[in-house]
């Protein structure tokens, strides 16, 4: 499930949100979690008490997520019958890279996360086919709070993204505009966030 995190300190509240076009308009308490759903819809959980389950030092949206807090998150969720979350970033296969005409940067990439192959337009300086790299598919939460949509870039369309440090906001500083290559210990079609 693709999701928004929000966290609130003083009250120990994270809020999951699974879509922020529906308002709730019915709320079940079970203990610590308020399901929220439209009509017959979950679209949200508020888990009151989180610091129970794990220890936030930050507040608002919370981007980007590492590995121990999604886990958390994910076991929590597990323990009352709910699908896990996933960070919206996958390990993908770089398949097929071509140069875009009119452009002395931009490249038309296909990438496969395994279930499916992606189209999109990437203007990183390492891409390369066969490459692991981070992809950020169509409704993944980017780290400025935005949420990825298809576009098109110069009569190119684009289905995604594959980022840098920068673009996950690991490194505010890094300014290469170089894809993450990922490690082999990831599968294609792994949550680079792992949980």
């Amino acid at each position: 499930m693709m999701y928004r995190l929000f966290y609130l300190k003083k009250d120990d509240l994270l809020m999951v949100v699974f879509s922020l076009e529906r308002i709730p308009n019915k709320i079940v308490r079970d203990g610590d979690a308020f399901y929220l759903y439209f009509n017959d819809s979950l679209v949200g959980i508020n888990i009151f008490h989180f610091s129970k389950i794990y220890q936030l030092d930050k507040e608002g949206m919370i981007l980007p997520l590492d590995d121990d807090l999604l886990s958390a998150i994910n076991s929590y969720l597990k323990s009352i019958h709910l699908d896990k979350i996933h960070s919206g970033y996958f390990v993908s296969l770089i398949k097929e890279v071509e140069e875009v005409e009119d452009s002395d940067h931009l490249h038309l990439v296909k990438v496969s996360d395994g279930k499916e192959e992606i189209t999109l337009i990437c203007g990183a300086k390492n891409a390369k086919v066969g490459l692991k790299v981070v992809l950020a598919k169509e409704g993944t939460i980017l780290p400025n709070g935005e949420t990825l949509k298809a576009s098109t870039i110069i009569g190119y369309p684009s289905h995604g993204m594959l980022c840098s440090k920068r673009d996950l906001g690991l490194d505010p500083n890094d300014y290469s505009h170089n894809l993450i290559i990922v490690e082999d210990d990831y599968n294609i079609g792994d949550d680079y966030f792992r949980s």
